[in-house]
């Protein structure tokens, strides 16, 4: 249900970009910015959104152990790691059209492939370091047991998983592909 309300919101800001900034010639990025500050609270999507009406936090300083729901873990931000909270961006995102659309390059042409980057610039080879090999265990387990879980996206009449993908791999065709759909082509290696 999250991601149905999110992409509710994604297309209403949408629609008010269409409909005010594009015709009074703001940009995508301050279009956007100046959206996201609109409040929520008035409408229905308001009463569902956790993140801005969560309860305060009570945290008692003689709980001996962390919580189960991830509250009162830091002392100074007690809703900092909290089960059903938002993620918070350390920077501003840059969407292609200032809302949702990846980023594309510079010159209207799409961006590299970034497997293809990343086989490119890095070699597969074993090298234990005991310096980083934990700290690569570590954002390994953060990766796995946290990001992971991040909702995501369903098809809306069915609820089922969306498909980017046919099952051999191969791509479909733009009208069965998904809107949140963007793949990261195997280009072998």
């Amino acid at each position: 249900q999250h991601g149905r309300d999110a992409m509710v919101v994604v297309r209403a800001s949408q629609h008010i970009g269409n409909k005010y900034c594009y015709r009074l010639g703001i940009d995508d990025t301050n279009c956007a910015t100046q959206v996201s500050k609109f409040s929520l609270s008035p409408t229905s999507l308001g009463v569902k959104c956790a993140a801005h009406h969560r309860q305060a936090v009570f945290c008692s300083e003689l709980t001996r152990f962390r919580s189960l729901d991830g509250s009162c873990n830091h002392p100074q931000h007690p809703a900092w790691g909290q089960a059903l909270t938002a993620y918070k961006r350390l920077l501003p995102p840059h969407y292609d059209d200032g809302f949702q659309s990846p980023r594309g390059s510079r010159v209207n042409r799409e961006l590299p492939n970034a497997r293809l980057i990343s086989t490119t610039l890095s070699e597969n080879r074993d090298l234990p370091d005991s310096s980083v090999t934990l700290a690569t265990l570590q954002w390994g387990l953060f990766v796995a047991q946290d990001l992971s879980h991040t909702a995501v996206s369903k098809m809306w009449n069915t609820g089922g998983s969306i498909a980017c993908c046919d099952a051999s791999g191969r791509k479909l065709s733009p009208r069965h592909v998904h809107q949140a759909c963007f793949p990261i082509i195997w280009m072998g290696k």
